[in-house]
């Protein structure tokens, strides 16, 4: 295996990609390909390529990693796109996400519980849902999650707000805006009339 070219990253000018039989190899700090006096043309055994990977190339994308999770949560789709961003090798990214897990750094099951937990008090479940889809969470883990939230109050208290900035001769029309809203945010047409129906029993708001 030969190394093919070595080129200062975009991003990040004190990094470098190597590239190996022409094809991208890895990417690492340009103070470690000094050291180890990489340089174009250089041929490199399966052992010596292994080494690098494994003692160098894996450790910098270990402590990326863990510098991501002191900024914010990631689940392992999002830590996974994040990683190959910075260009790091499929395989050492899918070692990152073992280490990440073994230790307990990333874990979807308390991501979505965490996340379910601070916006349910604005979005709905089926908002939720999708979104935690996006983030790559697997459904089984969603529903748990969901389980262990009831919206009645978080939906009549937003409601309560909502419907006092309507005109005092506000009809159907303007009702109908504010359900549409609701809907925007995830709430299902059930708990949104029955949320309505509520506020009109216990604060006598319906107006034609």
């Amino acid at each position: 295996m030969r190394i093919t070219d070595i080129q200062l990253q975009k991003n990040q000018k004190n990094r470098v990609n190597v590239w190996i039989d022409g094809s991208f190899a890895f990417g690492m700090f340009e103070k470690d390909a000094a050291a180890l006096k990489l340089q174009v043309d250089q041929e490199l055994s399966e052992a010596q390529l292994s080494e690098i990977k494994q003692n160098i190339v894996l450790r910098n994308a270990k402590e990326t990693a863990l510098q991501l999770l002191s900024r914010r949560d990631f689940t392992k789709q999002m830590m996974l796109e994040k990683l190959k961003q910075k260009q790091i090798p499929e395989d050492i990214a899918e070692q990152v996400i073992i280490f990440l897990k073994e230790y307990h750094y990333l874990d979807d099951e308390v991501y979505a519980k965490r996340y379910v937990k601070y916006y349910s008090e604005t979005r709905g479940k089926h908002r939720l849902r999708q979104e935690l889809l996006q983030k790559g969470i697997d459904s089984e883990i969603i529903d748990r999650a969901l389980k262990e939230v009831s919206q009645e109050e978080a939906l009549y208290r937003i409601a309560e707000k909502k419907i006092m900035t309507l005109p005092p001769n506000y009809g159907k029309k303007d009702l109908q805006r504010l359900k549409n809203y609701f809907l925007r945010r995830g709430f299902s047409y059930d708990e949104i009339n029955a949320c309505f129906s509520r506020l009109t029993d216990e604060k006598e708001w319906s107006n034609d």
